[in-house]
């Protein structure tokens, strides 16, 4: 009855605060699903809209540890962020991987293809080579795939330049122009 009663009353707190609609709905769900007070107040802050909480939820019922969940769960992450964040934690990335990719200078997406990479058994120092938030996403991807095609670290940085188009990378003339230049 404690708890139930305790459950009702941080509703009925949440509805007097300036949340919308969304993080209600999040924060109710935490609290309908058994989640502990101190579980739910790790996302239920109004700087995070309802995707940012929906994100923490999901670590917090996913299993991750208190520390695992609180390392995304910041306001310098968007939702696209914290999401590649938590599924590097779920696939088993060491820390230091993570820590290399979680970082706000990346997009979502950016920080997708360097995860991938990583779970693919890239090292941080292959990873480097295309971790640039200057480079697109799809210019990441081709540079990540292409040490899946054969090409050793070296040739992979003759084309980490934001200037060339994922469509000349690796092309025989583009790779002329890159070895003579």
């Amino acid at each position: 009855m404690k708890s139930l009663k305790s459950r009702l009353n941080l509703t009925m707190n949440l509805i007097g605060m300036k949340y919308s609609k969304d993080q209600i709905s999040i924060i109710s769900e935490g609290s309908l699903e058994g989640l502990k007070i101190d579980q739910i107040m790790m996302y239920a802050k109004p700087e995070f809209d309802g995707e940012e909480m929906f994100e923490i939820y999901k670590g917090i019922k996913e299993g991750l540890t208190k520390e695992q969940v609180s390392f995304y769960a910041n306001s310098m992450f968007h939702e696209g962020q914290m999401r590649q964040i938590r599924e590097g934690m779920l696939n088993g990335l060491s820390e230091d991987k993570i820590a290399f990719y979680a970082k706000p200078i990346f997009t979502g997406l950016q920080m997708m293809k360097i995860r991938e990479g990583f779970e693919k058994g890239l090292t941080i120092e292959q990873v480097e080579v295309y971790a640039k938030p200057e480079l697109n996403i799809w210019q990441m991807e081709q540079l990540k795939d292409a040490y899946f095609r054969g090409y050793g670290i070296d040739k992979v940085k003759l084309f980490a330049d934001p200037s060339i188009s994922f469509e000349k990378m690796f092309t025989a003339e583009e790779l002329k122009k890159r070895i003579a230049g």
